[in-house]
């Protein structure tokens, strides 16, 4: 099966596809935990002298779609800005990407990513 990716904006913790709106915020409080706790846990000096913890916030969302162009899995990238702005070409901050989510409806008709029981994809 041929996936193609889709890169979309997000608005605070929501998306739209299609014209359909999807709720992020499950996914969206999972990895912020789970990115500064992996990088507290294996670069905490690193981090906290290079990143301001606290700048870490939602930028876009990439979708990843079936010949359909149906959402197979989203995945949510995040922006953490740097402390010192003297870092010239890296620019101002650095991309992390969250886990992989699968998309779910609830019972409301709501449209949502579901953290996904066994799959977990941190990436600085």
């Amino acid at each position: 099966m041929a996936m193609n990716t889709v890169e979309i904006s997000i608005k605070g913790t929501e998306f739209e596809f299609n014209g359909v709106k999807y709720d992020a915020e499950l996914a969206i409080t999972k990895d912020k935990k789970l990115i500064i706790s992996e990088a507290m846990d294996y670069h905490k000096e690193e981090f906290e002298k290079k990143y301001d913890k606290n700048s870490l916030t939602q930028d876009f969302v990439r979708l990843f779609l079936d010949e359909k162009n149906e959402i197979v899995y989203a995945m949510i990238i995040y922006i953490i800005k740097y402390k010192n702005k003297d870092y010239g070409v890296l620019g101002n901050g650095r991309y992390a990407c969250g886990n992989y989510y699968p998309i779910y409806k609830s019972s409301t008709g709501k449209n949502f990513l579901e953290p996904h029981p066994f799959q977990a994809s941190i990436c600085w």
